[in-house]
């Protein structure tokens, strides 16, 4: 019951945090591309249609043009934000090159898909472990 919930904020918390998406309807166009990216990262990598790594692929595709959005109207307002994306967009090399969009995107995608799981998992095992060092469950019968 747990770890249904504690993915969706995770995955809130790092739209937040990584590309500054503070609206709901916005992270929750990237939720279920997100869940079938997710999956098709452990599955055959056999692309046809109707495998979930096919469907990976399609969502993958999907989130890069929305990040790709994201990150034109970013360029716009970039002087309101603090976060990793805006980092991305301001710094340059040491040749004086900013990084191109679709780089930043894919960027973005990483570190999105190495702080889904693992967080979420995290503070599922923290509320297990706390449900079960409760003296019989006190936390949560109040």
């Amino acid at each position: 019951m747990v770890f249904p919930l504690a993915k969706r904020y995770t995955f809130w918390l790092a739209c937040r945090l990584f590309v500054s998406i503070e609206y709901p309807n916005h992270d929750a166009k990237f939720a279920d591309p997100f869940a079938l990216l997710a999956s098709g990262l452990i599955s055959i990598p056999i692309d046809l249609p109707g495998t979930p790594f096919h469907r990976a692929i399609k969502a993958s595709n999907f989130i890069r043009k929305e990040l790709h959005a994201i990150i034109k109207q970013m360029k716009i307002d970039l002087a309101a934000t603090q976060d990793i994306l805006s980092h991305m967009l301001l710094t340059s090399d040491e040749d004086g090159k900013f990084m191109a969009e679709l780089d930043i995107a894919d960027k973005i995608l990483g570190l999105l898909i190495g702080g889904h799981d693992t967080a979420s998992s995290a503070c599922t095992f923290i509320v297990k472990y706390l449900r079960r060092s409760s003296p019989r469950g006190m936390l949560w019968d109040s």
